[in-house]
């Protein structure tokens, strides 16, 4: 993130005027920049208990298992 926000100012552009950054992690220290930053949270609980699942299942099985597609909600901070 830092070196998005460095690269934006030596192109001479500013944030939010001119360019508009999103953050996909929701870190903590977004709130200590001196520049608004939309941010994105992420289920990480959820995905990792399905993740851990899906590996058990996929171990225990002795069958191969498809791919499986599974849509979490993000939930958007600022």
């Amino acid at each position: 993130m830092l070196g998005v926000l460095k690269a934006i100012r030596e192109e001479g552009l500013l944030v939010p005027e001119d360019i508009s950054v999103v953050s996909i992690d929701n870190s903590s220290y977004l709130d200590f920049l001196s520049v608004p930053i939309t941010s994105v949270s992420h289920p990480i609980t959820e995905i990792t208990q399905l993740a851990i699942k899906m590996l058990l299942d996929q171990i225990s099985s002795i069958q191969e298992t498809p791919p499986t597609n599974i849509q979490l909600e993000a939930t958007l901070i600022k």
